[in-house]
């Protein structure tokens, strides 16, 4: 692998993509100035304008950096594609239409994958269909390494060793500050949910199967995590009022405290997250459009009706137009995580007191605007980690969460420099 590219950066004529070819350039010339990259997609014409556009915003030229043409409709230039990196970053979604023939490739050229899903689904089947495959080739399929899931995965583990005793449970409470253009989504974004939640029902066969891969099943506790339906008061000095949030963080959570559980003998931690919500009107309409999405996706017209009207139906929180960049540079996010447990360490992890866990630390991981920026910091960073700490992962390779790749590495440490704060505020 000596003579491929460091990273590629698969999909960076999208928006995900061009966040991420600004954040490696910018992690070369603070830290890394041996670091080689290329970048591919469909279009040589396209690929050409986002350099030229990226040059603009990091103040240097990008005409050197090499231009991959790649579809996921001929698999053949994505293994092409594939076999001239030591890291794709894969930026391309729905990963459930689009994702696997990228996995595949990488597992046959011995290529590390890094994506951005959100999609239960797609992480599940991966891991069930490639994770032999991946360790037989050495190589790290590494799903949710944006937003989703890395605060919440590596946020959980980051508790737990400031945890004072035993870590039962984790809720999560996130708060999107927009700055004074106002904040909007991507639609890209949007399609990957309308495909997850049209696509629901899969789960169930999926998640029956991956714990079949398990070899022994979670502990049925009787301090149980309960789950709050209405909006309510999370802990001071978190957020005001909060409604829950459905993401994929709990499941990727999941896997890696399953994981850790059978082979490292720690307590399984029980996770739920929530959104910061302005008030009771703004639930109540987060609470119908939801409603009204849920159902509609259940439908192939109904997806494709969602799709078609993006704008109008999350009330321009998402858009086929946006954001624009200085949204993007005026926004940030601030995500609490409330861990709960007893203030002493317990004899085995399947053992449980009779009092109901109370003691609490609260951590805080913040950073720029969340989807685009913060996403691809999170991404590009691992990709570094993957090339620079593989002696400190405990794996030979294999389908993993970012918990379970970074958590020995100086993956945080790494996201600390680049403007991704760690902190325990509580």
């Amino acid at each position: 692998m000596t003579d491929r590219l460091d990273i590629v950066v698969f999909g960076a004529t999208g928006l995900a993509g061009q966040y991420a070819v600004e954040n490696i350039v910018k992690t070369i010339d603070q830290e890394n100035a041996g670091l080689t990259f290329g970048i591919a997609g469909r279009s040589e014409r396209k690929l050409r304008d986002i350099l030229d556009k990226v040059s603009g915003y990091v103040g240097k030229r990008l005409d050197d950096v090499p231009i991959i043409v790649a579809n996921v409709d001929d698999e053949p230039s994505i293994l092409a594609m594939c076999g001239r990196a030591k890291v794709i970053l894969n930026c391309v979604g729905p990963y459930h239409l689009w994702g696997e023939v990228v996995v595949k490739s990488c597992v046959a050229t011995k290529t590390h994958h890094l994506d951005l899903s959100g999609e239960t689904n797609f992480l599940e089947t991966m891991q069930i269909k490639y994770n032999d495959k991946a360790r037989d080739a050495g190589i790290f399929i590494v799903g949710a390494a944006g937003y989703d899931s890395v605060p919440v995965d590596l946020g959980i583990l980051y508790l737990k060793e400031h945890f004072d005793g035993e870590l039962a449970w984790a809720e999560s409470y996130c708060k999107v500050k927009a700055g004074t253009h106002g904040a909007t989504v991507n639609h890209g974004t949007y399609d990957s949910a309308v495909t997850a939640v049209g696509n629901w029902r899969l789960i169930f066969e999926v998640r029956k199967l991956l714990e079949s891969t398990y070899s022994k099943p979670l502990p049925d506790y009787k301090h149980k995590l309960k789950f709050k339906l209405i909006p309510h008061s999370p802990p001071a000095g978190t957020v005001k009022l909060a409604i829950p949030f459905m993401d994929t963080d709990r499941t990727v959570a999941n896997r890696t405290s399953w994981y850790n559980y059978i082979e490292h003998q720690e307590r399984p931690v029980q996770v739920f997250n929530y959104v910061a919500i302005a008030s009771w009107f703004h639930a109540i309409l987060a609470a119908f459009v939801g409603a009204i999405f849920l159902g509609v996706a259940q439908f192939e017209c109904g997806r494709r009706f969602l799709r078609n009207n993006v704008d109008t139906i999350t009330f321009g929180a998402f858009s086929k137009n946006g954001p624009t960049r200085e949204q993007v540079k005026g926004a940030s996010f601030a995500l609490y995580l409330v861990g709960t447990g007893w203030n002493r360490k317990l004899p085995s992890p399947e053992s449980e007191p009779d009092e109901s866990p109370s003691y609490q630390v609260v951590a805080k991981i913040s950073g720029p605007e969340i989807a685009y920026d913060s996403t691809t910091i999170f991404m590009v960073q691992a990709a570094v980690s993957l090339l620079k700490d593989r002696a400190a992962i405990p794996f030979k390779g294999g389908v993993l969460t970012p918990g379970l790749t970074f958590r020995k590495t100086a993956y945080l440490d790494r996201l600390q420099r680049h403007s991704i704060k760690f902190e325990i505020v509580k």
